[in-house]
């Protein structure tokens, strides 16, 4: 049985009225313990949303198609040359 810890939000109003913002800046301080400044919210009020959302759908991007793709073919490599150098050092046959 698996047991978590119980999580308290504050009750009182977040100082970003914007939705998408508020449960942003949340996520950060329940991901990581941190909490967050009252300017740094202020400022991620007035910053536009599209602008963080344009970082959000980049950051997406770059990791499905650059990143990703990248980190299988090194394990891939890794995985195909053990199978080779099995053969050559341990005289075992594994394809």
């Amino acid at each position: 049985m698996i047991c978590c810890q119980d999580v308290q939000l504050p009750l009182e109003k977040s100082p970003v009225d914007d939705d998408f913002t508020a449960r942003y800046l949340s996520d950060i301080e329940l991901a990581f313990g941190l909490e967050i400044s009252l300017d740094y919210a202020r400022h991620l009020r007035n910053e536009k949303r599209v602008a963080l959302a344009w970082r959000l759908i980049a950051d997406f991007i770059l990791c499905h198609v650059f990143f990703g793709p990248f980190v299988i073919a090194y394990w891939r490599g890794v995985w195909d040359y053990s199978l080779i150098y099995s053969d050559k050092i341990f005289g075992v046959k594994l394809i």
